[in-house]
């Protein structure tokens, strides 16, 4: 899965902590990358951010 935040630098800030902290303790995620900053270009007050997220599937077997 690819997600791109676009927002004011401070709201693209709190959406890494965000992710970091809600992906790094989520049992189906094998892997993730949450990228630096990037101004948007043409904006001076817009930046990106962009996470990647490898999931697996947790099948739970009925007794």
């Amino acid at each position: 899965m690819k997600i791109r935040v676009m927002g004011t630098k401070e709201e693209c800030i709190l959406a890494q902590e965000y992710y970091k902290a809600f992906l790094k303790n989520n049992k189906q995620v094998v892997v993730y990358l949450i990228s630096e900053l990037y101004a948007n270009r043409g904006s001076s007050n817009l930046f990106r951010v962009y996470i990647d997220i490898i999931y697996t599937i947790i099948v739970e077997c009925e007794s």
